[in-house]
């Protein structure tokens, strides 16, 4: 059974995904802190701690893993909080989390040969920063920079296979009027975008042909053709 790593299990995709293929793979789950794990139930899993603030936590993962081969990697940590610039070092934690720090474990986990020859590192981001909300400065800096840094990952280590997937909103726990509205952010209507998204990623990560590493997935719906034209909006 083919081994994945979850970095950040609390995501809403990430779970609908091992839920989903729960039986098919065996999932390697992180958690920002034990309070996160401590409610996290699911067979066939092994969960740890990995506060991506943090290089001790970093290195204290490595080591449990340390014997560890992975054929995939999802990325789905991130940090969504609108910028405060009367507290620098939250913003400057934000662009740790969603930049430098994933960048460092993805690098050590491949030195250390925790990570098969063509294995797929999917990273994921917002369409919207083309057109982003008002404030979230840093964030959008982050996933931006991400995105700048794809190519120089692809060349320096040309045996990992690394692809991005552009987002638009997926999940909503919002029922009624405010379901409607969210996923009136997008210009086409899908039944359930969590769903295709979900399906998709199996497919991105066993085909062996889809081997365009650095590859730039458009799953946004266009989104930003509608927000183009908007004033910055707040939700």
């Amino acid at each position: 059974m083919k081994k994945i790593l979850i970095v950040w299990a609390n995501s809403k995709i990430s779970n609908e995904f091992i839920d989903t293929y729960v039986n098919r793979y065996k999932f390697y789950n992180t958690f920002k802190n034990k309070a996160d794990l401590i409610h996290y139930k699911k067979n066939n899993s092994q969960n740890y701690i990995l506060d991506l603030n943090s290089i001790g936590s970093i290195r204290m993962f490595l080591q449990k893993v340390k014997k560890e081969y992975f054929s995939w990697v999802l990325l789905f940590s991130s940090i969504y909080k609108k910028d405060n610039f009367d507290d620098i070092g939250w913003m400057l934690e934000n662009l740790n989390v969603n930049i430098i720090n994933i960048i460092y474990l993805i690098d050590k986990l491949i030195k250390n040969w925790n990570i098969v020859k063509q294995s797929k590192i999917i990273f994921f981001k917002d369409a919207w920063t083309k057109q982003p909300k008002c404030w979230y400065i840093s964030y959008s800096i982050a996933k931006n920079i991400i995105w700048d840094i794809l190519p120089s990952l692809s060349v320096k280590y040309n045996n990992i296979i690394f692809l991005w997937i552009d987002m638009g909103p997926v999940y909503t726990d919002k029922i009624g009027g405010e379901k409607d509205i969210f996923y009136s952010k997008s210009l086409i209507k899908l039944d359930n975008p969590l769903s295709g998204l979900i399906n998709f990623l199996n497919f991105l990560i066993n085909e062996a042909n889809f081997f365009s590493t650095w590859s730039i997935i458009d799953f946004s719906w266009w989104t930003y053709l509608i927000r183009n034209n908007q004033k910055c909006w707040e939700t």
